[in-house]
C-alpha cells in the first residue's frame, strides 16, 4: 500500500521552548492520494499502525530530514479513533488530541485503569 505524505503550514508557536512547531498531514490509506486497497484491508487497527509507521520516521528524520523530539497525535472523528489506538498500542507519541469523537462506544487498545 501506498501512503500520500504532504507536510503543511509552518508557524511559529508560542510554546514553552518558543520554537516552530511543524503540523504535519498525511491521507489515510483509503482516501485521497494514498492507495486505495480493499476496505476489508482497512481497519482502526491498521489505521494505528500506519500512524505508527509516520510517528516513528518524523522522529528519525526520515520525513523531511528533521528528527523531531515531541510527537502529538490530533483525531476528528474516525481519526480520533486511530489516534488512541496508536497511542494506547504503541506509546511512542508524546499526546493525544480527540475531537468528534463517542468515548463510550470506544474499545481502546489500552486499559485506562
Amino acid at each position: 500500500m501506498e501512503l500520500a505524505l504532504s507536510a503543511i503550514n509552518l508557524f511559529l508557536c508560542e510554546g514553552a521552548d518558543h520554537g516552530w512547531l511543524r503540523v504535519f498531514d498525511y491521507d489515510r490509506i483509503g482516501n485521497g492520494q494514498s492507495s486505495h486497497p480493499s476496505s476489508t484491508e482497512i481497519s482502526v487497527a491498521s489505521d494505528a499502525f500506519v500512524a505508527h509507521q509516520v510517528v516513528q520516521a518524523l522522529r528519525s528524520g526520515r520525513i523531511g530530514g528533521t528528527a523531531f523530539q515531541r510527537v502529538v497525535l490530533i483525531g476528528h472523528s474516525l481519526g480520533s479513533f486511530t489516534s488512541w489506538q496508536e497511542a494506547g498500542e504503541y506509546h511512542d507519541v508524546d499526546g493525544v488530541i480527540l475531537t468528534g469523537i463517542a468515548i463510550p462506544t470506544m474499545q481502546p487498545a489500552y486499559n485506562w485503569r
